[in-house]
């Protein structure tokens, strides 16, 4: 694996951890309303 596609497996794996973590916050945000 070169440099290039390590680089876009790990922006790949941070963008889809951010969006669990603004879901699972959105999700909730839900439940305590």
């Amino acid at each position: 694996m070169n440099s290039k596609n390590l680089s876009n497996y790990v922006y790949l794996l941070t963008y889809f951890n951010i969006n669990v973590v603004l879901y699972y916050n959105k999700f909730s945000a839900q439940n305590l309303d």
